[in-house]
């Protein structure tokens, strides 16, 4: 439980970081407005979902959804709050829903590549 706790903040850390630098490197406020969004930024963000999905096995499926609402506060630290929050919040869902069945499956893969007896916990 410990390991999946340092990894879940080790996630979020990395999410964080990575969509600041999104925004730096590109000049966006927010990171879905950033240059090649869609060809190269999310791709990596789905990458890196996979990847924490298998590390975390059965609870993969939140580092899919960590790593793409880790747009928010980056997001609110650039823009602050306005009238089209909301309407973000649902363009991350949206984003959210194909990077958590994707860490979701590479976390069951893991459990079938070396399954282990810590999954009860």
């Amino acid at each position: 439980m410990l390991f999946r706790s340092v990894l879940l903040v080790t996630i979020s850390a990395f999410a964080l970081l990575y969509w600041r630098m999104v925004c730096d490197m590109t000049g966006a406020n927010e990171p879905w407005d950033a240059a090649d969004f869609l060809t190269k930024w999310y791709p990596v963000a789905l990458a890196a979902s996979a990847v924490s999905g298998f590390w975390l096995r059965l609870w993969g499926w939140s580092a899919g959804v960590i790593i793409i609402f880790a747009q928010l506060p980056v997001m609110l630290l650039n823009s602050g709050t306005g009238p089209l929050l909301v309407v973000g919040l649902f363009f991350l869902v949206g984003l959210a829903f194909p990077a958590a069945l994707l860490s979701a499956a590479a976390g069951q893969i893991a459990t079938l590549v070396a399954p282990t007896n810590k999954e009860a916990s």
